[in-house]
């Protein structure tokens, strides 16, 4: 009975070791399932949230990159890494009632990646209505660096809190199965007794640890995989500080292999020094900071690091996990954007013009600080600012040329007049060019005006000087040209410009007065003549007593208080409103000849030290206009006097030398049939006739050039051969001129002409005289007529002594003789060849030379040639 209750007992015994044993195994089975479903449910969400994480990441890494170039075509992937965001999103913040405390977590971090999404879409907004640098500095203002500050450390909680409930769940889970082995070994104790009982239990609880262990093998390697294949860098280590994992993001960073880094201290192997002090760094955890990672193998990185601890299942520290990633790339394009912006700001600060932006609407948002000074604005200065400054007369062409080029999209250039804070106005030059998106619209415009105002008044001052002196030399009569040098000077120099100039019996008289504006013309009319020895004239009368300028660059209401002590004179002087007042003389030669006044009545134009040189070289240039103008009257005095001498003496030598020429030749007859007479006598008869004829020659010559300087010398035209006068003259001049051979070469005996037969007779006859005046004796003379189709051409060619080529141009001039001839033995005025070409010319013919010196020289007359038949005389 002892041996049944025995074994019953044994049985009972087993039994209960073995319902105890199930029931213990049972609640481990239930608790590790639970604790199993808690870690996948929490592994999933960390997968989840590190792919929000690296979607946020990738998405704030996009916008910076298409704020960055400012190019809005980036934009596009920026957009489909917020679908995946949006989309990773709504997994994320699906309920997960496993853990509690991350689905409260999650919540926070839900509102934080929705408040960072609404900045990053508040962003491209400002980008789009203000350009990039606004947007970039709404991403990294107080809210926007507070926001991932936020984030960061919601991510890190959760990386911390929920990496150490998965490393308890772990644990729980390993507890679990090693209670369950406990109870499955006191089982198989008992299970020879209750075979089949244990072996059903034994099989029952051996599939369900099977599965329990496949599915955490498999939650292992998944986990290993994810944390293998994500872009941050993760180190573990355990509770002695000595590395136990190393991910290929690690592996690449640190320089380290995972099998060589294995049990090695972590300070050694992810050696970290701060970014700005570069001391080496505790790796202490939740430490979420910039430093410099100094690899294995010397280089150095930008990271960000994230630390956790990791605790075991009693609550204890059992070792922690570095999360690190490089950020070397983003800072160096946000540190390579601000030194962009900062160098082109630098730049716009230095250069010497004013620069200015504005945006795609017109509106200013930017003003270098040259140019604030120079309007006396601040740096909230506005685009009415600028056109406030502008010149009301530049003012509406200015904006409707920018608001066309605006709504063009082109270049604008234009010169204008701005008011400096000082009050005067200056030129300038302002060019605004576009700066155009990705789709060639401009998304904003940069502007400079630069100062031109010294250039281009210097281009007023060349410009007015240039023309007074075209108006000056366009005519000699300079009372004519005086009104237009002062409509000249106004308004470009004054508005007032008062010519005064010294008369003959010393007295001033205004040879001319240009009012800008007419209305003032009635005041200084009234104040001239009632006040003509006021002082505006004795300045005058002082300039011309001293030379010098008298300069007011600013006529205060005290000066002009001083210019009478009438009271209806000065009001007169008060409607006039001179600011400012010139004075310089008009002189040439040492010789004082007037004064010009200029006056300014405009507030704002003041003269200066420029504007005073200007009217000195324009009184300069009146004067020596003036001056040439007199001596040119006197030399054309002179000239008619001498004209009127040489004709009347021409005249009357003409008379007398006639009857001595008579009565020498008369004389020279008697002398050569008188037998009374020796040959001493026949020589001087012959030399009375021949110095009478040189003498007759001349004055005749004298004649000529005179009726010629007076236009009276008279062509009488008819037709007659002139072959037939060309072989008349060639017969006479071999006569007087035996020691030479002349030579005619006729092709046509018959060649008619119109023109003047005793005038051309004359032409010939010079040139044959000239051949045989400047030839050596025994040399030929030839004389050549030939018809060319409608003129007749008539060359005499001699062998002379020939023309220096320098004298050619200058022959046919009066009272000119070539450089190479002797005047002790040739004789002449000079001015034969000049009235050889007068006479041919009035027959509408030309005269030509060629000649080399010591060659002789060919003259070419060419004659319009005349009608068969044609009898009648005509006069030109």
């Amino acid at each position: 009975m002892s041996r049944i209750r025995k074994p019953r007992l044994l049985v009972a015994i087993l039994f209960m070791l073995l319902v105890g044993n199930a029931l213990v195994a049972a609640q481990s089975l239930r608790d590790g399932v639970r604790a199993q479903q808690e870690f996948e449910s929490t592994y999933r969400a960390l997968l989840q949230i590190e792919r929000v994480s690296a979607a946020l990441a990738d998405l704030d890494a996009r916008l910076f990159s298409a704020l960055a170039s400012d190019d809005e075509a980036k934009l596009g992937p920026y957009r489909e890494s917020f679908s995946e965001l949006d989309a990773a999103a709504a997994q994320l913040f699906a309920p997960e009632s496993a853990n509690p405390v991350l689905q409260q977590q999650t919540a926070v971090l839900a509102a934080l990646v929705a408040e960072r999404l609404n900045l990053a879409s508040a962003a491209i907004q400002l980008w789009q209505n203000q350009g990039a640098p606004a947007a970039l500095a709404q991403l990294d203002s107080v809210r926007g660096q507070a926001l991932i500050d936020r984030f960061q450390e919601t991510m890190h909680l959760i990386r911390s809190e929920q990496t150490s409930f998965l490393a308890q769940r772990a644990a729980s889970i390993q507890a679990y199965e090693q209670t369950t082995s406990v109870t499955f070994a006191v089982a198989s104790l008992a299970a020879v007794l209750l075979l089949s009982t244990v072996l059903w239990m034994t099989q029952a609880d051996g599939v369900k640890r099977d599965v329990a262990e496949q599915r955490l093998r498999v939650e292992r390697s998944r986990f290993e995989a994810t944390i293998t294949s994500i872009g941050e860098g993760v180190i573990a280590a355990d509770k002695a500080g000595c590395v136990t994992f190393l991910n290929p993001v690690a592996e690449a960073l640190t320089g380290w292999h995972a099998e060589e880094a294995n049990g090695q201290r972590l300070d050694d192997v992810c050696r970290v020094v701060g970014a700005a002090e570069r001391e080496p760094s505790p790796n202490s955890a939740g430490l979420v900071a910039h430093h410099i990672l100094q690899s294995k193998d010397g280089r150095e990185v930008l990271i960000e690091i994230n630390n956790a601890p990791i605790y075991a299942s009693d609550g204890m520290l059992d070792g922690m996990v570095m999360v690190f990633r490089d950020v070397g790339a983003q800072f160096s394009a946000r540190q390579a954007l601000y030194q962009s912006e900062e160098r082109y700001r630098t730049l716009a600060e230095t250069v010497p013009h004013h620069v200015f932006v504005l945006q795609a609407d017109g509106v200013l948002s930017y003003m270098n600080q040259r140019m604030r000074a120079y309007l006396g604005v601040t740096a909230t200065a506005s685009q009415q600012d600028l056109l406030a400054a502008t010149h009301a007369a530049d003012r509406a062409s200015f904006l409707g040329t920018w608001q066309n080029a605006r709504a063009r999209g082109i270049p604008f250039v234009y010169e204008h007049r701005m008011r400096s804070a000082d009050g005067p106005y200056c030129w300038f030059l302002t060019r605004i060019e576009p700066i155009t998106d990705s789709s060639g619209k401009p998304d904003s415009w940069v502007g400079t005006s630069t100062d031109i105002d010294n250039q281009r008044s210097a281009i007023v001052r060349e410009r007015l000087l240039a023309d007074a002196s075209r108006e000056l030399v366009q005519t000699l009569d300079y009372e004519l040209a005086l009104p237009a040098i002062a409509q000249l000077a106004v308004p470009q120099l004054a508005d007032i410009c008062v010519i005064s100039l010294i008369q003959d019996d010393g007295t001033l008289k205004r040879a001319a007065v240009v009012y800008h504006d007419l209305a003032k013309q009635p005041l200084l009319d009234w104040w001239h003549e009632h006040h003509p020895k006021s002082d505006d004239q004795r300045y005058v009368e002082q300039v011309l007593r001293s030379g010098q300028s008298v300069f007011a660059p600013v006529v205060t209401p005290e000066v002009m208080a001083r210019l009478s002590d009438d009271p209806e004179a000065q009001r007169q002087l008060a409607q006039l409103g001179l600011s400012s007042a010139i004075v310089v003389a008009i002189s040439a030669r040492r010789r004082m000849l007037g004064a010009l006044t200029f006056l300014s009545h405009t507030p704002d134009r003041h003269f200066i030290a420029e504007d005073v040189a200007l009217a000195e070289e324009l009184g300069y240039r009146v004067g020596l206009a003036i001056d040439n103008a007199q001596l040119y009257r006197e030399a054309q005095a002179a000239i008619t006097t001498r004209e009127q001498f040489i004709s009347i003496a021409s005249h009357e030598l003409k008379t007398p030398l006639t009857s001595l020429l008579g009565y020498a030749e008369i004389l020279q007859r008697r002398t050569e049939h008188d037998p009374a007479f020796q040959e001493r006598d026949r020589h001087a008869a012959s030399v009375i006739l021949e110095q009478i004829e040189r003498l007759h020659h001349m004055v005749v010559s004298l004649l000529d050039f005179s009726r010629l300087q007076n236009g009276q010398l008279s062509i009488e035209r008819s037709v007659f051969n002139i072959s037939r006068l060309i072989q008349n003259v060639a017969a006479a001049a071999q006569i007087a001129a035996p020691h030479h051979t002349i030579n005619l070469v006729e092709h046509t005996l018959n060649m008619a002409i119109l023109g003047d037969e005793l005038r051309l007779e004359q032409v010939v006859q010079n040139l044959l005289q000239n051949a045989a005046k400047y030839s050596p004796e025994g040399t030929n003379i030839t004389i050549e007529v030939v018809r060319r189709a409608q003129d007749v051409e008539m060359t005499v060619t001699d062998q002379g002594i020939g023309i220096p080529a320098d004298d050619l141009p200058q022959l046919f001039q009066r009272f000119y003789r070539a450089s190479n001839v002797d005047s002790r033995r040739v004789s002449g005025m000079g001015l034969g060849l000049y009235v050889v070409k007068e006479i041919v010319e009035l027959h509408g013919g030309s005269l030509h030379v060629a000649s080399v010196e010591g060659q002789g020289s060919v003259f070419t007359v060419r004659l319009p040639a005349g009608e068969q038949g044609s009898s009648h005389a005509r006069t030109d």
